[in-house]
């Protein structure tokens, strides 16, 4: 196979996942890119019982991304975000509106932020993305 080189595949180079690969190098640990991430945190809440629904309500804009039902009737609200990436101001507003209502937010942007949130959930061990 050809070398890989900090991420960039000389015999691929219009690879456009090569970034995130650099990315690999650059930091500890491995950050998903945000669409991955919440992919993996669907799986794996699907398969310890619970959904993770996409939430898209119709005219309330900066909705957090997913509604995370839990056996045993808890409710989160998780909104997920590229590696090092903040709710946007709006975002922030709609998470505080929810956590007034009693209800839980999280932010994910990273990969051992959901293994958290797994492990405090179900209390298990977790496989990584």
């Amino acid at each position: 196979g050809a070398m890989l080189i900090h991420g960039y595949d000389p015999v691929n180079p219009d690879d456009l996942n090569w970034h995130y690969r650099i990315q690999d190098i650059h930091f500890p640990g491995r950050h998903q890119p945000e669409a991955t991430l919440e992919k993996w945190f669907g799986r794996e809440i699907s398969k310890r019982g619970g959904k993770a629904i996409k939430f898209t309500p119709t005219g309330w804009v900066g909705a957090p991304d997913r509604l995370v039902l839990i056996p045993g009737g808890r409710l989160v609200f998780v909104e997920f975000k590229a590696y090092g990436e903040r709710p946007r101001p709006l975002q922030e507003r709609r998470h505080q509106e929810l956590r007034e209502l009693g209800f839980e937010v999280r932010v994910v942007d990273r990969e051992e932020e959901g293994l958290a949130i797994l492990e405090e959930f179900f209390g298990d061990e977790v496989c990584t993305p």
